[in-house]
């Protein structure tokens, strides 16, 4: 009899399967947003029907939509999670009976590289993805994990371009949520002192 110790999330399929998240305090503010968003717009929706003429009862109606739209947008993006197998790269959710998502298959993968602080994968066609180190946890085992791949793969031992870095979307959606949630509360002392 023997064990084998294998690192969370790492899967003995093929040559090595593993699945990577986002931040846990990333996740928490995307809920928390959530759950803030979706209190504060029903109380705001309620107060603004007790007053439908009020000069800003359309704007108090339309603000709940828009910012829950938001909060659920940054939830999801913040929940999403990159699986990288030997079949390609995989982002998106995983149900159990379904995945929803995106993926590109090894066939299309034209060269990864992986620099200090992102990974690109480039397709036979179609644009570039990155993945940004910080808005993935684990991000030194994710490197690991792209460069044991069959996948073609060259690491660089510097920063990702600038215009790299352009799409990472972690500092940008944590901004959004932030100020997401200060619209959410603004709109409900709006509508409690209008």
């Amino acid at each position: 009899m023997s064990a084998v110790d294998l690192p969370p999330g790492l899967l003995l399929s093929g040559f090595g399967a593993a699945e990577f998240g986002a931040p846990q305090r990333k996740q928490i503010l995307a809920k928390r947003v959530l759950w803030l968003v979706l209190v504060c717009g029903s109380a705001t929706s309620i107060l603004a029907a007790r007053h439908p003429h009020r000069d800003n009862a359309h704007v108090l109606f339309l603000a709940p939509l828009f910012i829950l739209s938001v909060a659920v947008l940054g939830w999801l993006v913040r929940s999403a999670r990159i699986r990288v197998d030997d079949g390609g790269v995989h982002w998106g959710w995983n149900w159990g009976w379904s995945q929803l998502g995106f993926r590109m298959d090894r066939k299309r993968i034209r060269w990864i590289r992986i620099y200090t602080n992102a990974i690109a994968l480039k397709p036979r066609r179609g644009s570039i993805w990155y993945l940004a180190a910080r808005d993935w946890d684990g991000y030194e085992r994710l490197a690991d994990v792209f460069a044991a791949t069959p996948l073609p793969v060259v690491q660089l031992s510097k920063p990702a371009p600038w215009w790299a870095r352009l799409q990472s979307y972690g500092a940008v959606l944590d901004g959004l949520l932030i100020l997401d949630a200060a619209i959410a509360l603004i709109a409900l002392a709006a509508a409690w002192l209008g």
